[in-house]
């Protein structure tokens, strides 16, 4: 598949994910949702990883290689699921548009990847604009259109984590296949948000919600095939041809999506 077809599809069904995760958090927290949704997406990508026999590394520096960059997407999930419960799906998407600047920022440092300064000025300015955006609640006292200075914040710090995420998922590429790629980020994700509900459930919070119904475990399925399996591996493929400054565009996608 084309590269970027590849960014574009992942774009999508992300962008499609983040009203089935607000929904979702009215029912579960944040770390209990993002196990759900990543013990799922683990157990489905691994029949399909050892059924095509791909070679998980043994090597323990590759290893750890490995679980570093993909700990930057956990982070940013982290972030993300604990911000959306704080903001409204459409400025989190709005806020999502800092991403590109960041992904920008470290393909031009770190992978010499080519960037106009043309681009990185556009990128500049958006990032003004971003800035008023999170810090408007502070001076707003009737914040309800602009969510709150804590929410909008960890959506930011969610974006600067998913960019060095691509950043170093593109950095490594050539010693990891797209398929170990995607499962050392699924498993990284399932032991971070395992031991974050182990905390939680010290504190008497219920790994299975008492109102759980068929609606919330079809949110868990979307969460986990297609904002999880799907999504990853799409953008692990399309980031070998396209790049990792071309998959930070991806919230140019996933905006209009929401927005509609």
């Amino acid at each position: 598949m084309n590269g970027y077809l590849a960014i574009v599809l992942a774009a999508i069904f992300w962008g499609l994910a983040a009203p089935v995760q607000k929904a979702a958090l009215s029912t579960f927290t944040p770390s209990t949702l993002s196990f759900w949704r990543f013990l799922l997406a683990s157990v489905i990508f691994a029949v399909f990883y050892f059924w095509k026999r791909e070679k998980f590394p043994k090597d323990s520096k590759a290893i750890i290689k490995l679980f570093a960059v993909s700990s930057l997407f956990s982070l940013g999930v982290a972030f993300y699921v604990n911000g959306l419960k704080l903001t409204t799906v459409s400025l989190a998407q709005v806020l999502s548009l800092s991403l590109p600047i960041f992904t920008s920022i470290g393909a031009l440092v770190l992978l010499k990847e080519k960037v106009t300064k043309l681009q990185l000025f556009g990128f500049f300015l958006g990032l003004v604009g971003l800035s008023l955006i999170i810090f408007i609640p502070i001076f707003n006292s009737q914040n309800v259109s602009f969510g709150s200075a804590m929410g909008n914040t960890l959506i930011l710090l969610a974006n600067l984590a998913m960019a060095g995420y691509f950043v170093g998922s593109r950095y490594v590429s050539n010693k990891f296949t797209s398929k170990t790629l995607t499962f050392g980020t699924l498993l990284s994700s399932l032991i971070i948000f395992f031991t974050l509900s182990v905390f939680e459930s010290k504190s008497g919070i219920a790994w299975i919600p008492m109102s759980l119904n068929i609606g919330h475990v079809l949110e868990i399925i979307y969460l986990g095939l297609f904002g999880s399996v799907i999504t990853f591996f799409l953008f692990q493929s399309g980031m070998r041809t396209a790049g990792a400054f071309f998959a930070g565009l991806s919230p140019y996608i996933q905006l209009p999506e929401v927005v509609l």
